[in-house]
């Protein structure tokens, strides 16, 4: 989810959802785009979440106490966020 956030779709978006399924296994999780624009935390969240090995991935109550969710904004501010990201998305595909 913090990919999808991220990037503003899925990876693989472009291919068919068996095919981005396929690509997921095979060759993993693409990097993100603009790495110079993400924080260390939010990378090194995203590279602890994304762990191939589910036994060395944390637990949900162990990733919740990541630096990167400790920095992070509160429940009631996420929305407007998201919301301004889109509006923001969409306003550069219209140029």
């Amino acid at each position: 989810m913090a990919m999808e956030m991220a990037e503003g779709e899925p990876p693989y978006m472009q291919e068919n959802s068996t095919k981005a399924l396929f690509l997921i296994t095979t060759k993993g999780i693409p990097p993100l785009k603009e790495q110079h624009k993400w924080s260390s935390e939010f990378k090194d969240f995203l590279n602890t979440c994304l762990e191939k090995n589910a036994d060395a991935r944390p637990t949900a109550s162990e990733a919740l106490k990541h630096a990167f969710l400790k920095k992070a904004c509160t429940a009631a501010e996420f929305g407007p966020i998201i919301t301004a990201a889109k509006q923001a998305k969409q306003a550069k595909q219209h140029r």
